[in-house]
C-alpha cells in the first residue's frame, strides 16, 4: 500500500527557515550598498569642489 503524505506544509515551514536565515545577508548587502552611494556622494563632491577652485584659479591668473 502507498500512502502520499501531503508536503505542503513542510515545503512552507523550510521556505520560511530559508528566509529567515537570509536577513542578515540582505541587511549586510544593503549596508554596503549605502556605503558605496555615501563615497560616490562624496567624491562627486570633492570633484566639484575641485573643479571649482581650478576655475577660481584660472579666473584669478
Amino acid at each position: 500500500m502507498l500512502v502520499r503524505h501531503n508536503t505542503k506544509l513542510l515545503e512552507q515551514a523550510i521556505d520560511l527557515q530559508i528566509k529567515r536565515s537570509a536577513i542578515p545577508t540582505l541587511q549586510a548587502e544593503a549596508a554596503a550598498h549605502d556605503k558605496i552611494a555615501r563615497a560616490n556622494a562624496f567624491r562627486r563632491m570633492a570633484s566639484g569642489a575641485a573643479i571649482a577652485m581650478a576655475a577660481i584659479g584660472i579666473g584669478v591668473g
